[in-house]
């Protein structure tokens, strides 16, 4: 991912992460104290300190297999301490959903993470309002490890 590719992505990302959040809002704003938007801006900037060049994250954009079109993109990092790989954000173009590049782009961060960086476990946290990504991650092996208002925690182990 270029640094402009990952300006305009992340810019995207985070308006659709607080929109996400939104749906949350009143559980948000009681059990954090803070509305969507504060909390989301908040963990970006723990989560992505600097940037692009913040050490253990990986950005890739996903292309269409027979041209240069940016289809959606990919974010996640690694915890060495705990053998453990974190997927942030998958996302794809509406119209790319169900063609099997999700399960490919799963695929691709699983061997990432065993092959390259000796990753145990994979983890990530999807919303209740987003069922087709839950069957998609349980479909391939996520076992749902936790719960809370917003949506499930799961885990792979690899």
């Amino acid at each position: 991912m270029t640094v402009e590719e990952f300006d305009s992505i992340m810019e995207k990302t985070l308006l659709r992460y607080i929109s996400d959040l939104e749906t949350y809002r009143e559980e948000i704003k009681k059990n954090m104290g803070v509305l969507p938007k504060e909390f989301a801006e908040k963990q970006w900037s723990q989560i992505l300190p600097d940037g692009l060049n913040t050490k253990n994250n990986y950005f890739w954009t996903i292309r269409k297999s027979d041209s240069d079109e940016i289809i959606g993109q990919l974010w996640f990092f690694q915890r060495p301490e705990k053998d453990q790989t974190f997927i942030v954000d998958i996302f794809l173009k509406k119209e790319y959903r169900g063609a099997g590049y999700g399960t490919f782009v799963l695929k691709f961060v699983e061997k990432f993470a065993k092959i390259e960086r000796a990753s145990k476990v994979i983890e990530l946290h999807v919303f209740k309002h987003n069922p087709r990504a839950v069957k998609l991650y349980e479909r391939i092996g996520f076992k749902q490890i936790a719960e809370d208002y917003t949506g499930f925690r799961m885990l792979k182990k690899i």
